[in-house]
């Protein structure tokens, strides 16, 4: 139902195009003539739209072109009628939105109205051009192109008027459609991350709990810690006392080994002494040794130094050791020796 406003509007627009009472007289005295030229108007325009590939397109048969083009012939005879009423609003936005709604370029739409509008005005003159010379015959044709131009361009306004209402429809269900979605998008959202900052409080609580059980253990790993670490210096203590007691035994092992080598060497000086004790065995070394008895004897020495101790047989020449040679020492470290000598005694 058409209200009010929409009524004030619909005149206001008619009263701005100039469509008064004197141009629907105009209109209604030419109908006869616009009627039967709309019809031969109107199958130039549909052969001239079958030959556009990107129009015919629109229509799925022959038949669906035809049907068009009846609707087209009642929609023009009622424009022509010269009502402008909300009955002719209502078939004009129908077509209108059937147009927008099998996608027929706004541009395209235009150009049909120029070209209709331009044969139903040469429709008007040609068969007339015997009125010209009267004055009221002129009077009258431009009267009728003016209305007929004035009516074309009001339906051409009411259909684009549609056209974009419906555009501005789509547009607003898309953008709500678009808002929902977003709103489905943001509540997914929002509740996604109630549910995270549910979990990331959960996670806070068991962290803090690892942190204090962690704080008791690094407590008694620091405990451990200083535990070990005095250990390891009692151990490094008694590292460093073993380090000085192997520094003083390794003193007492080099002067061990050197008192060994002077023993050893003191023990090859007798082994020598021996040999050539040995040696006297000879005859001659044995009277030789008997004169220096004798000689020591006569000058009151009665024995060797050493306690070696040499028996000479004077019926035989030889000499006999009696006795180990001896050596004193205090200890195996402290050693110490007497001069070396060979105490001789004559056998009885």
């Amino acid at each position: 139902m058409e209200s009010d406003l929409d009524a004030k509007r619909w005149a206001d627009n008619l009263d701005y195009l100039g469509l008064d009472r004197q141009q629907a007289a105009a209109l209604l005295l030419h109908k006869p003539a616009i009627s039967n030229a709309i019809v031969g108007i109107l199958d130039q325009f549909y052969a001239r739209t079958a030959k556009r590939p990107a129009l015919s397109g629109l229509f799925a048969d022959p038949s669906r072109m035809a049907a068009a083009k009846q609707g087209q012939i009642a929609h023009w005879n009622q424009l022509f009628d010269a009502k402008f009423d909300s009955v002719y609003r209502d078939s004009a936005s129908r077509i209108g939105l059937v147009h927008h709604r099998i996608g027929l370029a706004s541009r395209d739409y235009i150009a049909g109205y120029g070209f209709i509008l331009g044969e139903l005005l040469q429709a008007l003159i040609m068969p007339r051009r015997s009125w010209w010379p009267f004055r009221s015959r002129r009077r009258d044709l431009a009267h009728a192109t003016s209305a007929v131009t004035r009516a074309v361009l009001l339906d051409m306004g009411v259909v684009m008027q549609t056209y974009w209402d419906a555009a501005d429809t789509e547009r607003t269900q898309l953008v709500e459609a678009m808002l929902k979605s977003i709103d489905a998008e943001t509540l997914d959202a929002t509740r996604g991350v109630a549910t995270l900052t549910a979990d990331l409080t959960r996670s806070a609580h068991r962290v803090d709990e690892a942190n204090g059980a962690m704080s008791k253990d690094t407590q008694a790993a620091v405990m451990a810690a200083n535990g070990a670490l005095a250990s390891a210096q009692t151990v490094a203590t008694a590292a460093e006392q073993l380090h000085v007691s192997i520094g003083e035994i390794g003193g007492l092992v080099a002067q061990s080994a050197a008192f060994a080598r002077n023993a050893v060497e003191r023990m090859q000086s007798a082994q020598i002494v021996v040999r050539r004790l040995a040696e006297a065995a000879d005859g001659r070394l044995g009277q030789e040794a008997s004169v220096a008895f004798h000689r020591e004897r006569d000058a009151g020495h009665g024995g060797a130094p050493l306690g070696v101790v040499v028996v000479v047989d004077a019926d035989v020449g030889r000499e006999s050791t009696k006795g180990p040679v001896q050596t004193k020492h205090d200890s195996p470290v402290g050693m110490r020796s007497e001069p070396l000598g060979i105490g001789l005694r004559a056998n009885p």
